[in-house]
């Protein structure tokens, strides 16, 4: 097993598709390196305005719902910013055009 030492000082941008997916993959990494010294920020390019069974919400519901709860998440973590690209959930493509919004 290789150890890495959490980037003390440096800046990390975590980049997912939607809402919790950073929880759920490397919220532990991201706050071991806040612990050491890191300003961390989230990317998210969804809002997650799919993500509920309950046919009573709106996409514009659910997307309010999960960017305030990853705000929350971001908050608990110690996370600098959280930005959306508010890109529609299931319709994200690999295209020049994401590239240049992930990388602005």
């Amino acid at each position: 097993m290789i150890h890495l030492e959490p980037p003390a000082g440096a800046a990390v941008m975590a980049i997912a598709a939607h809402p919790d997916d950073i929880e759920s993959w490397c919220a532990g990494t991201l706050a071991r390196a806040i612990d050491g010294g890191a300003t961390a920020r989230l990317l998210l390019v969804t809002s997650g305005d799919k993500g509920s069974a309950d046919p009573a919400d709106t996409a514009a519901t659910v997307a309010a719902r999960r960017e305030a709860e990853a705000r929350e998440a971001a908050r608990r973590l110690g996370l600098a910013d959280v930005a959306f690209l508010r890109h529609p959930d299931g319709e994200v493509e690999d295209s020049r055009l994401l590239r240049r919004e992930l990388v602005a």
